[in-house]
């Protein structure tokens, strides 16, 4: 029934065989990936300011300066513009001013627009930023306010709406105790809701994650046992286990949802010799015959060096490439992702009514079969090549792959466009929806499609989840 579906979506959109495979798929996003993070308005000579694009032959290019240090950025919903959450610094005699605030950047232009900000009070020390489900800014802040004459300090996760609104998410009042929530946010792929990592210490508390749905309901994915994870940085979510995992300064660890720590899984070496300083890393492509994480560890034995590492999941072996074009300075640390990695995104437009945003830049003209499901992505569909799909089958992917729910899915063309590029619709605006939504996950999934390609099948991009 899996390798039927799969040939249905070849032969439906190619509308013939698929003849004989002569071109490689391709198994990780393009190695191509933005990381940095150091101020660009008073630069270093030993560090280079702003945020770059570091290619996977060790080139880099900048293609974003933020004022001041910014520890959080990411691909917008767009999958062409940079957002990235800026700090600043309060004394307005420094050229240029406080920039405390969430500014989109293009890359080719270098140039901004402000979506919030300057912001000395929301805003004061700004670290991770997500995309949420519906196109919206979550992110993590130290929140400053007067009590009296006393300055005070407050940990938030708070939501900048992409109609500009600003809005808070959690507090340390919602969990009735003193939470630290300035580690990694990012969407749990097995329900949809956010994961949030609090660095709070405490005895009961050590490093947990907690999942903060839309409707504001909040729940510990994991206590942190007696260590947790540690997610300053990031929080890699393995999709085919559903465990959090990822290098971190010298080891790999692994966590699991519920009251049990973390546990080592690899420890990372250059040769004989400990590999230390690895914090930002996340999962390539999870639809790849062999998982491995790629980041942006600070140095190697050989001295202080941006680069880029990779890091093999089953073996646990480090691999890297060392920047050069950033002449003699060295790229940041600050944070990492996918440079035109969001393939998959949805743009809420009107109530339960969402834009469907497909995006895959190296792939301007193919083909394409876009699906979803109500039955998760776990064990997913076995294609060419050792590759994945990870996506269940059900009557909901067939009816959708097939587009044949009309008014409520559109799959869009059927091929993307000069810039790789296409727009579906998900609309569920005729249904009686209560307040926070039915809380059900839907699992979306696309293949880039080529009859040269192993199994028909050019490239697959990672599953995407929202709540409806």
């Amino acid at each position: 029934m899996k390798r039927l579906i799969v040939l249905v979506c070849v032969a439906a959109v190619l509308g013939a065989s698929p003849g004989i495979d002569t071109a490689p798929g391709q198994n990780y996003h393009d190695p191509a990936y933005l990381c940095g993070g150091y101020q660009a308005l008073n630069p270093s000579t030993a560090v280079a300011g702003g945020v770059w694009v570091v290619r996977g032959d060790g080139s880099a290019t900048s293609v974003a300066l933020p004022h001041y240090n910014h520890y959080g950025f990411c691909m917008d919903a767009d999958n062409k513009h940079i957002v990235v959450a800026t700090r600043g610094n309060i004394n307005t005699s420094i050229n240029m001013g406080a920039q405390y605030g969430i500014y989109r950047f293009d890359p080719n232009t270098l140039t901004y627009q402000t979506l919030h900000g300057p912001d000395t009070m929301h805003c004061y020390s700004l670290y991770n930023l997500h995309v949420n489900q519906d196109g919206d800014y979550l992110f993590n802040t130290q929140v400053r306010r007067w009590t009296g004459s006393t300055n005070v300090f407050d940990y938030q996760v708070m939501k900048l709406a992409y109609n500009g609104t600003l809005s808070t998410l959690l507090t340390t009042s919602q969990l009735g105790r003193n939470a630290y929530l300035y580690g990694a946010i990012g969407t749990n792929i097995d329900n949809g809701k956010n994961l949030v990592c609090d660095l709070i210490s405490g005895t009961g508390y050590r490093y947990p994650v907690l999942e903060l749905a839309p409707d504001g309901t909040v729940n510990t994915w994991s206590t942190g046992g007696t260590y947790g994870w540690y997610g300053y940085y990031q929080a890699p979510q393995n999709h085919l286990t559903g465990d959090i995992e990822g290098p971190y300064a010298s080891n790999v660890y692994q966590i699991k949802p519920g009251t049990t720590a973390r546990t080592t899984l690899f420890t990372l070496r250059a040769g004989s010799a400990i590999s230390n300083y690895h914090y930002n890393y996340q999962f390539d492509l999870q639809t790849a015959p062999v998982q491995r994480w790629v980041g942006t560890p600070y140095s190697t034995t050989g001295g202080n060096k941006q680069w880029i590492g990779y890091v093999d999941r089953s073996t646990g072996a480090l691999t890297s490439i060392h920047v050069t074009g950033t002449g003699a300075r060295y790229a940041y640390y600050y944070d990492f992702d996918f440079y035109r990695g969001n393939h998959i995104q949805t743009l809420k437009i009107a109530s339960n009514k969402w834009m469907l945003l497909l995006s895959c830049p190296r792939s301007p003209g193919y083909a394409y079969v876009v699906g979803a499901s109500f039955s998760g992505i776990r064990p997913g569909i076995s294609v060419a090549g050792g590759r994945r799909i990870n996506i269940n089958v059900d009557n909901l992917l067939v009816a959708t792959v097939l587009n044949r729910l009309p008014g409520v899915w559109n799959s869009g063309p059927g091929v993307l466009n000069a810039s790789g590029e296409a727009r579906g619709m998900l609309d569920l605006s005729f249904l009686k929806v209560p307040p926070g939504g039915f809380g059900i996950p839907l699992w979306i999934a696309m293949v880039v499609l080529d009859h040269k390609a192993p199994g028909g099948i050019k490239y697959i991009p990672d599953t995407y989840v929202i709540r409806i």
